[in-house]
């Protein structure tokens, strides 16, 4: 055997045992459950490595996102339990739960407003200086079609960073920046559009016929782009992009696996919930693929909400 070969193999067998030594330190350091975390985090779908996830365990609400290959919570300025969390872009708006039932809306860590009404969505603009959200008042029960049902009137607010008290936009709920000027929500009429520079409020679109409060919410990608909503009594889902002068359809799903719904630029994520547990699934909005499951989300509690 040649000096030149001799040499070769006795750098592969350094390399060889120095990679053993590593792993073997890197196995007796990690417990048997942080292994497998990271071994399970492995599987989550690359477009969801930037994402974060709303766990219920018990009594408390968790958010996590994947950090160096293990999922890590992820504190928004308070200790009081995340119920809603949204991004746009890399500002993130949140409501937290604290004490005698006030509800806190935030962006980032920082608390602009707190209120004794039921508080169920928020979403920032896109300087993140703005905020608009939806405040849901006690319910009440109407008469439809010889059934008896419940109504929870809610209003979209809004305020900016700065602001003593927010303003009401309108009646809906799940509102959203189009612009850093325009915000649309959802509403029994359809979509609504209102326009901060004039206070001129219009109907965007009839189309989107949404569930209201405290049903699954709609949902809007990062970007706002893209929405995606639950029909009353079908179960559909339908996803439309959006913009300043109204909604085009791009799918619909006649038998999609539940109402809990989230979205990134391609993909839409359910949330199946069944007497085992949750579920997530994700459908392709560019093929009519069939649904498949997420793997490699957190393996703790119950996923109350995705976001892409």
């Amino acid at each position: 055997m040649g000096h030149h070969l001799q040499m070769k193999l006795l750098g592969l067998l350094a390399g060889a045992v120095i990679a053993v030594g590593v792993m073997s330190v890197w196995l007796t350091a990690t417990s048997p459950d942080s292994l497998w975390n990271r071994l399970n985090a492995y599987l989550l779908p690359t477009e969801l490595h930037e994402a974060f996830f709303l766990y219920q365990d018990g009594d408390t609400n968790t958010l996590y996102h994947l950090g160096q290959g293990v999922y890590e919570p992820v504190s928004v300025g308070t200790i009081f339990p995340t119920t809603f969390f949204s991004r746009r872009g890399d500002t993130f708006a949140s409501i937290q739960l604290a004490p005698q039932g006030e509800y806190e809306v935030r962006i980032g860590a920082e608390r602009l407003h707190a209120s004794k009404n039921v508080t169920t969505s928020a979403a920032a603009s896109p300087s993140g200086q703005r905020v608009a959200f939806t405040e849901t008042g006690a319910a009440s029960l109407l008469e439809v079609d010889g059934r008896t049902t419940a109504s929870f009137p809610s209003s979209v607010m809004f305020m900016k960073k700065g602001d003593v008290a927010p303003v009401l936009l309108g009646s809906g709920f799940s509102p959203f920046f189009l612009s850093e000027d325009e915000v649309a929500w959802f509403s029994s009429l359809g979509l609504m559009k209102h326009d901060l520079r004039t206070g001129t409020t219009s109907l965007l679109s009839a189309e989107v016929t949404p569930l209201p409060p405290p049903y699954p919410q709609p949902a809007v990608s990062s970007d706002a782009s893209t929405l995606a909503w639950v029909t009353p009594d079908t179960g559909t889902i339908t996803v439309a992009k959006v913009n300043a002068s109204g909604i085009q359809v791009v799918r619909s799903y006649a038998a999609a696996k539940g109402p809990f719904i989230a979205l990134s630029n391609e993909h839409l994520f359910v949330l199946e919930r069944t007497t085992d547990g949750t579920n997530p699934w994700r459908y392709t909005l560019g093929d009519q693929s069939e649904p498949t499951p997420v793997k490699g989300l957190p393996r703790t509690g119950s996923i109350l909400q995705l976001i892409p």
